[in-house]
């Protein structure tokens, strides 16, 4: 499997790196991860290597660059104690928090951010860790308590990333239940889409009481469109018995730490929020399937001035 692999990659970056040239359109970047079977970033990528599509045009991939810069990043935990019928495992939820807050890199700026109506716990972009892991522990004494705006705190954390930077990031940490928010989530995606912000949603499943499957699938549903829209990534963790939580975990550090910058040209024009694709393909053009490829599948309007 290694072997097949390493040949596979290989011809990847093996063939021609001519792109056509661009006809008018409109022009966007695009912050894009691949990850191998292993969860490792696939380097050595042109932009002969992405294929794009949109309403069955082709997109025009002008260039494909990796991105390696510190990042900025946002870790959102929702504290809300959600319905009645909706709760989520703390212990659970907490270990997370404490990975991602140990395991990212020193050199990368970090917000920690709680929120249940409103966003509470504030520690702005800060380097190093230790004031952060302090902040975490006490968070861990306190009740959850609360309704959950998961847009509305999503839509405000997302104004703090001024301007924007290709490779900017939130981990939000939710069960997705939302009982509270005012804006409502197509409105969210669009503006988290806009100013290139890449949503990593880490799904907390709760505990069913008086809930539907249906409405913790909701919750559920609603997160891994937040991810697949923005760019970003889904996790359902497992339970931290089982030994896997940080190689899912995993995944998202690497996603994060490594980003490739595509400027493409799109037509016809983005006359309102639509989806398009993107694939890789190898020296002779042909898709493989075998990678993550995790890009922002939304495509919006540009903002007026």
């Amino acid at each position: 499997m290694r072997k097949a692999l390493v040949l596979l990659l290989a011809a990847l970056v093996c063939g021609p790196a001519l792109v056509a040239q661009a006809p008018a359109g409109e022009r966007r970047t695009i912050a894009v991860s691949v990850l191998d079977n292993d969860g490792k970033t696939v380097t050595g990528l042109t932009a002969s290597n992405f294929r794009g599509t949109f309403r069955g045009q082709p997109v025009t991939i002008l260039s494909a660059e990796l991105d390696t810069n510190p990042r900025r990043i946002a870790i959102l935990v929702d504290t809300s104690a959600g319905t009645p019928q909706v709760q989520t495992s703390w212990a659970l939820v907490w270990t997370i928090a404490e990975d991602l807050i140990s395991q990212l890199a020193l050199s990368y700026k970090i917000a920690f951010l709680m929120f249940a109506e409103n966003l509470h716990g504030r520690v702005e972009f800060v380097g190093g860790r230790e004031r952060l892991l302090n902040l975490l522990q006490d968070a861990k004494m306190a009740s959850p308590r609360g309704s959950s705006a998961v847009y509305d705190a999503l839509f405000d954390t997302s104004q703090d990333f001024t301007p924007a930077q290709t490779g900017d990031a939130i981990i939000l940490i939710s069960d997705g239940d939302d009982n509270a928010s005012r804006k409502r989530m197509k409105d969210v995606e669009r503006k988290l889409v806009t100013a290139h912000m890449r949503v990593f949603a880490i799904w907390t499943n709760p505990t069913r009481l008086r809930a539907s499957s249906r409405q913790i699938a909701n919750g559920k549903e609603r997160l891994a469109q937040l991810a697949n829209s923005t760019g970003g990534l889904f996790l359902e963790p497992p339970d931290d018995r089982t030994g896997n939580l940080k190689a899912q975990l995993g995944l998202t550090y690497e996603a994060i730490r490594d980003v490739y910058r595509l400027e493409v040209q799109v037509q016809p024009t983005i006359d309102k929020p639509r989806q398009w694709e993107l694939a890789l393909v190898d020296a002779e053009a042909k898709e493989i399937k075998a990678l993550v490829v995790a890009y922002p599948k939304l495509l919006v309007p540009a903002s007026k001035p």
